[in-house]
């Protein structure tokens, strides 16, 4: 009885958190009192409601903490604590910021450019804050980080504005709470790690480790863990909690008689579970309280109040109480991916090794690992496939290798460095030997992620499939004595086989990327694919546009190479060669083209064959014709006068990409073609003032505009004004500072297109997307 009520509040909780909107609290009131009316009936049912009251007020109060749009950008002195690690961003350290304001989000993200030496967890600062609200770019198959800002309780994102002199940077003071005591001491673990390893990637790797700390692992590094399937070995959870356990234990054990000659009376058991108990805990403050961490903490303390009072409790109600446990702390944690991988893997081998048809007591060490290793490559799967996009058959090899060389050799030297470290010993030995065991972790790793079969990246497949397949692999898991087990696997086979990628000849896909502040366009039509501007906005927008691609639906899960015909590049700067080294891992790519004549930028590429776009060049597809009509032959380079514009055009429909044309450019375009016009316009040079003038939507008259740009953009894009020229001419306006990422899928013989948004096909209550649902028209009689 008490285990289904625990299921149906989890479920109560999961419905509210997945519906599309947020459920106003007089409904939630609404819901309760049916829940209270209930109980004595279908408690069950009572019980379900009461998880979705709980987590929908939780996600009331989460909204209303958040910054709002319309007061981003502006400053105010704000005192508060710094509450975590400061983390190096480039020359700026990122933390997160306890605000003590009223009229503030309780916590907020800073960013501190050249800060003061000394930042420490604790420290009480006021500090001049650019208050921005939490926001940040979404795109088919990618991150989601608005719901990661939600889920970690963060209602802003700051920078300290040292420009503002009426506005004083004051340091406070410093707490005494547990969590600085927490914090500073992986701060000074941390530095200490860093003083005495030599090698930066080691360093991220032992920091993650033993203090939770993941923020110095590189791209390189995180490729590597994410292409062997050993990312959770770096991510303390269960395996590290039971390891931390079990050497308490054993020092237990080993001190023991010493403890007993001054309590001879005490259970050498009883005190050993209890001592345990409290590492487990202090690991998991020293790892920050991540959600595997507390769902192992928990678990441990279960089990431990369980042994203390000599009763016996079922593997599956452990975990069901620490699920209890973390959602009634944050009901809005079971957004997260670490949630459900967490519980999923821990829940699968209760399923498989506790169940009551079959028992692992009489399987060896080697066995139980390699039938473990199986049971989660199988089960876990359909979240791998349906979170990350992406299926890794070496994991199973990988690890089969890496968990026993963490488990015996890695974790408990690293352990052992750090205690002498803290005691303030000078030893070189276990220093060597742990550097030397990460070493050979990562060169073992490294020949594993080669292995040509070893990752598959895969196209996203929708919710039903996933379902279908969770239920296929507890299906084909189950213990023995379930019947038909061999059904599981044919449920699988959806999942394994994913998406047909429907191309027709006569239809054209645009899809538009939230890369922030740049331009990045597919450009579909059967076969043909062509990628216009590289998105880069930074570091971030370059991670963004990787996350976007890898996943399309065509690329080729056994070489990893997406096929790109052409590749457009609207303006070529320093961040060119950036972005064509970061697609060429990504991508096969046959021609680049540029709008300058001889662009050192792009020469030295040795993968495609470059040319200069100019007008003339015609691209014939079916019926769509893809031709380029500015720069001239002979225009010299004028900058973003010079921008590479392209026309897609069927008999009924024409779409225009602007790039960074200004208004010099749209003259010179309106001139030499005098009859030019489009129903679909990428406007150019991000909405910039200088840009999209009346003159030019007068002569192309469409019928919607595209942008692409941040929806904090720190020169204020698009403009009030080319807002305003748009408004006055009646162009409807879809941005991806509003959407987020959007495609237009438009057929060719009846010129009618659709506009569809991420937001739109995909409403959650942490995003606005009443603005973005989808648009359609037809052609103009």
């Amino acid at each position: 009885m008490l285990r289904g009520l625990m299921l149906a509040f989890g479920a109560g909780i999961m419905a509210m958190a997945w519906w599309p909107a947020l459920t106003p609290k007089s409904g939630l009131v609404s819901v309760l009192t049916i829940a209270a009316l209930l109980f004595g009936f279908v408690p069950r049912v009572a019980v379900f409601l009461l998880g979705f009251s709980w987590c929908g007020w939780f996600a009331h109060g989460a909204i209303e903490d958040r910054w709002t749009h319309e007061d981003s950008g502006t400053v105010h002195s704000v005192v508060g604590e710094v509450a975590s690690l400061p983390i190096r961003v480039g020359e700026s350290k990122r933390f997160e910021f306890a605000t003590q304001n009223p009229g503030f989000p309780r916590k907020v993200r800073v960013y501190w450019y050249r800060p003061v030496s000394g930042l420490e967890p604790g420290q009480v600062w006021r500090l001049p804050l650019k208050l921005d609200a939490p926001n940040g770019q979404l795109n088919i198959g990618g991150f989601d980080y608005e719901r990661y800002l939600l889920v970690e309780g963060i209602g802003a994102i700051a920078r300290v504005d040292a420009t503002q002199s009426s506005l004083k940077i004051e340091f406070l003071g410093k707490s005494n709470s547990t969590s600085t005591f927490l914090n500073t001491i992986r701060q000074w673990l941390s530095d200490r790690l860093k003083a005495t390893t030599i090698r930066l990637d080691i360093v991220s790797l032992k920091q993650a480790l033993l203090i939770g700390d993941r923020s110095g692992i590189t791209q390189t590094t995180h490729e590597l863990l994410s292409k062997t399937g050993t990312s959770h070995l770096l991510a303390i959870s269960g395996l590290h909690i039971g390891l931390m356990v079990g050497f308490v234990v054993l020092m237990m054990k080993l001190i023991w008689p010493i403890c007993a000659l001054f309590a001879d009376t005490v259970s050498r058991k009883e005190v050993s579970i209890a001592v345990a108990s409290a590492g487990a805990i202090f690991y998991a403050g020293l790892a920050g309280f991540s959600t595997s961490a507390l769902r192992a903490t928990v678990m441990v303390l279960v089990l431990t109040v369980a042994l203390l009072a000599r009763r016996s409790i079922r593997p599956f109600d452990a975990l069901l109480t620490a699920g209890l446990v973390l959602l009634i702390h944050n009901p809005l944690t079971i957004l997260s991916v670490g949630f459900w991988l967490s519980f999923g893997a821990v829940a699968l081998l209760i399923w498989c090794f506790s169940a009551r048809y079959n028992s692992a007591s009489g399987m060896s060490s080697v066995s139980q690992l390699l039938r473990a290793q199986c049971v989660l490559g199988i089960g876990l799967l359909p979240l791998s496939i349906g979170f990350f996009g992406q299926s890794t058959p070496v994991a199973f090899i990988a690890n089969l290798a890496a968990i026993p060389w963490v488990s015996l050799v890695v974790l408990p030297t690293l352990v052992i460095d750090a205690t002498i470290l803290t005691l303030g010993i000078e030893s070189t030995f276990w220093r060597v030997v742990n550097d030397t065991s990460f070493e050979w972790l990562l060169l073992m790793l490294e020949y594993f992620a080669n292995l040509p079969w070893g990752h598959q990246t895969r196209a996203f497949p929708d919710v039903s499939v996933i379902i279908i397949g969770c239920v296929g692999a507890i299906w084909f898991l189950a213990p023995a004595g379930w019947p038909v087990r061999w059904f599981g696997a044919i449920l699988l086979t959806p999942l394994l086989m994913g998406k047909v990628d429907e191309r027709s000849p006569t239809e054209l896909k645009i899809f538009v990327a939230d890369v922030g502040s740049a331009v990045s366009s597919l450009i579909e039509v059967g076969e043909y694919r062509m990628l216009y501007g590289l998105g880069l906005d930074g570091s971030a927008g370059r991670d963004h546009l990787s996350s976007w691609l890898a996943h399309w639906p065509s690329a080729d899960p056994y070489s990893q190479r997406l096929r790109i015909d052409d590749v457009v590049i609207p303006q070529t700067n320093s961040e060119a060669i950036v972005g064509l080294a970061h697609l060429k891992r990504l991508a096969s790519v046959e021609r680049i083209y540029h709008p300058h004549r001889d662009s050192y930028y792009v020469k030295d590429v040795d993968w495609a064959s470059i040319h200069r776009c100019e007008r003339g060049e015609v691209l014939e597809h079916g019926v769509w014709t893809i031709d380029m009509i500015h720069p001239g032959p002979f225009l010299p380079d004028l900058g973003n006068s010079s921008s590479c514009v392209i026309r897609i055009r069927s008999e009924h429909l024409t779409v225009l990409l602007a790039g960074a044309l200004d208004s010099i450019g749209e003259k010179h375009l309106v001139t030499m073609y005098p009859e030019l016009q489009a129903q679909i316009l990428l406007i150019g040079k991000l909405g910039h003032r200088d840009a999209t003038s009346n003159e030019w939507l007068s002569q192309l008259n469409p019928q919607l505009a595209l942008l692409s740009v941040d929806s904090e953009d720190r020169y204020q894009r698009p403009h009030s004004e080319t807002l305003a020229r748009l408004a006055n001419n009646h162009i409807p306006l879809l941005s991806t500072a509003q959407c987020h990422g959007f495609w237009i899928e438009a057929n060719a013989h009846t010129g009618a297109w659709v506009a569809r948004t991420v937001s739109g096909d995909h409403p959650r209550f942490w995003r606005s997307s009443g603005m973005c649902l989808a648009r359609e028209a037809s052609r103009k009689e």
